[in-house]
């Protein structure tokens, strides 16, 4: 799939109701947009996905440990739960699964909010978020509600930078 096919589908209404670009976003632009921010930042898109996916499984685990069926727990959704005693974790969690939309068979079914207890920062993304960071260096366009600013994922996330 070309890069114009690509973006067709990422506007609103297409693979997802919310989109994974604005209307008028370049897919290229964002994604050069955003890999300078990262490099500019000295990390890596890896170790922003794994934080992101540690702090997820994390919390799906210690939930899972008091609601065995994670669809049906609304303790992490409502309360959040507490991981690593500074952040945290709530996740809504639906019963349709988002396709990624490079097709390449990754799909999630949560969003996630993760707040920083100390500084009180939070960031909110759906889950597919993670693979997209990680597999396409991707945090959605600046035209969505589900865009993940990786300048600011990395203030709440506590990542350390190179200066």
């Amino acid at each position: 799939m070309n890069y114009n096919e690509l973006e067709k589908i990422m506007r609103p209404g297409q693979l997802s109701e919310c989109g994974f670009l604005g209307h008028h976003e370049s897919l290229a632009d964002i994604l050069e947009i955003d890999n300078k921010t990262v490099k500019k930042l000295g990390i890596s898109h890896k170790i922003i996905a794994d934080k992101l996916e540690y702090l997820v499984k994390a919390a799906v685990k210690i939930d899972r440990s008091r609601s065995p069926s994670l669809r049906n727990s609304m303790l992490i959704e409502k309360h959040g739960i507490l991981v690593d005693g500074k952040y945290l974790v709530r996740i809504i969690i639906y019963f349709g699964d988002q396709e990624c939309p490079w097709y390449d068979g990754h799909s999630s079914f949560m969003d996630v909010t993760i707040i920083n207890k100390k500084t009180k920062q939070k960031i909110f993304f759906p889950e597919l978020i993670i693979h997209l960071i990680r597999k396409h260096r991707f945090y959605e366009g600046k035209g969505t509600k589900y865009r993940l600013d990786p300048e600011k994922a990395v203030r709440v996330l506590d990542l350390q930078c190179k200066t």
